[in-house]
């Protein structure tokens, strides 16, 4: 069919088998993506070798050369750039290195901040932690701390974990009070992030830490063999959630769970607790049945995980 219809196209002209007819009149800004980012004029020309370019200086640049808005996708601009790095053979690990030079530039600016670095066997970037000295300074305002772990980008060069710990005021306004960068959680990267907090002068065993159980649990217990104290109280949410998780062979009812762990988390003395806990075991009385690592049989009970 297509071969008849080209006999009927005189010579040195085109056959349009299809046209697109959505983007031909359209008057709405041009959306481009990542991979198209790098060859817009506005993005090549404010680039400079061996230069770090802040990110709205290239966002201006496109907008006056190409009459395109990215003011809100620097993440699609921060995705172009690690694509651009890449195809000019940008040395990902001498860019890292460069870490220890601005955390003691940091430092250096901000008298009262803590910071820490350390580098692997191979001397290179491994897991830093910076303060913010200003929130530490008025933590006496603060009425309670959160810390949380959250996942870098996957198509970063350093696809790890970031954490933070925030306190927050009787206006419900947050405050950063640090930060750390570190390869994944551990027991021992949070025994490193709050022994880091304390030396920076976050008051950890004075006011309760907001947190999910996890690792954070771990390095609880290990601190306190050193003699160190930290406050942390888990998320209720993040309790429940993890129970349904873990005994999801067993189909608990939801509504159930939460309104008797609800109990527990309300009980205003020892007696109370210990009644709200009864009631939550003989409600969910069947165990679960699993294996150690030496393959021996082990029951495992909500009350118990709770």
């Amino acid at each position: 069919e297509m071969n008849r219809r080209l006999t009927t196209v005189p010579p040195n002209y085109w056959y349009l088998s299809k046209i697109i007819h959505h983007d031909i009149f359209c008057q709405a800004v041009p959306f481009v993506y990542s991979k198209q980012i790098p060859k817009l004029k506005g993005f090549v020309q404010p680039i400079i070798p061996n230069y770090n370019i802040k990110i709205s200086r290239i966002a201006n640049s496109i907008a006056k050369g190409d009459n395109i808005n990215l003011d809100r996708r620097y993440h699609s601009l921060y995705k172009a750039m690690r694509m651009y790095n890449d195809a000019n053979d940008v040395n990902v690990q001498e860019e890292f290195s460069k870490m220890l030079s601005f955390c003691n530039n940091f430092k250096y600016l901000n008298e009262d901040c803590y910071c820490s670095i350390q580098l692997d066997e191979e001397n290179r970037f491994y897991r830093c932690f910076v303060s913010n000295p200003i929130a530490i300074r008025n933590q006496r305002l603060l009425l309670a701390f959160g810390v949380d772990a959250c996942h870098m980008q996957s198509n970063s060069p350093y696809s790890g974990k970031q954490t933070q710990i925030v306190g927050r005021d009787g206006n419900r306004k947050t405050h950063l009070l640090a930060i750390m960068l570190h390869p994944s959680e551990t027991v021992e990267n949070w025994c490193w992030f709050f022994g880091n907090c304390i030396k920076a002068g976050i008051a950890l065993s004075e006011k309760p830490i907001q947190s999910d159980r996890g690792h954070q649990r771990g390095a609880q217990l290990a601190l306190s063999e050193c003699g160190i104290t930290i406050s942390l109280k888990f998320c209720i949410l993040h309790i429940i959630n993890n129970i349904l998780h873990r005994f999801d062979k067993l189909k608990l009812q939801g509504k159930v769970l939460s309104s008797l762990v609800y109990k527990v988390q309300k009980s205003e003395n020892i007696t109370k607790y210990e009644e709200a806990l009864t009631a939550l075991a003989r409600t969910f009385s069947t165990p679960l049945i699993t294996k150690d690592s030496n393959g021996n049989v082990v029951e495992e009970y909500v009350h118990q995980y709770v």
